[in-house]
């Protein structure tokens, strides 16, 4: 898209920022591949350099991630019409594809869980979607996994959850210290009897 921009005006130098160090070493020729796009980056290439124009690409760190930058990559996207050309019939490669599901996947991840109201206990410990908490679970045994779940969520078998549930023969939500309310804060942080057990 640079490159064609390129020709369309008199320049006697291009200079392109990507950040996609992969994309740069491809069309360097320091990674081999064999998509079609990178022909037709080449061809342009040599067209400028054959017009006398001085042509080069810098790596710049990515602008995902900063609302402002994003904003303005898909308003430069969408004037030079980068999704008609999207549609042309060029080949992603199976990684890149992989890769763009996976940040789709993920944004869409990161937008459900800021905007539901469901998991509102867990969101004041968790406030955004990591790769950690997925390695985290990965790591532990499934009941470990169940059990960390129930804590970080207050739905544990507790007296205070069990309380607010009504269930039959649970007559309050205190703990047996009687020094506050059965629940995962408690006996992790101020139950003497917990706390006593745990020195021991």
């Amino acid at each position: 898209m640079a490159l064609e921009m390129a020709q369309q005006r008199i320049v006697r130098e291009a200079i392109i920022f990507c950040d996609s160090q992969a994309a740069i070493q491809a069309i360097d020729g320091t990674q081999k591949t064999g998509q079609q796009i990178l022909g037709s980056i080449a061809e342009k290439w040599d067209e400028l350099r054959n017009q006398g124009v001085q042509v080069s690409i810098h790596w710049i760190p990515t602008h995902q991630g900063i609302e402002g930058n994003e904003r303005a990559d898909r308003a430069a996207k969408e004037a030079t019409g980068w999704r008609l050309i999207r549609n042309i019939g060029l080949q992603q490669p199976l990684s890149a594809l992989k890769r763009d599901l996976k940040t789709l996947a993920y944004k869409q991840w990161e937008q459900e869980w800021q905007r539901n109201q469901q998991g509102r206990t867990l969101f004041r410990i968790v406030d955004k979607p990591s790769k950690k908490n997925i390695e985290l679970h990965a790591r532990l045994s499934r009941p470990l996994s169940s059990i960390l779940t129930q804590m970080w969520t207050g739905n544990i078998g507790l007296r205070h959850f069990l309380y607010q549930r009504k269930i039959p023969g649970i007559d309050d939500g205190e703990c047996q210290c009687r020094r506050g309310a059965q629940t995962v804060t408690h006996i992790l942080l101020s139950c003497p009897k917990v706390q006593g057990g745990v020195e021991e």
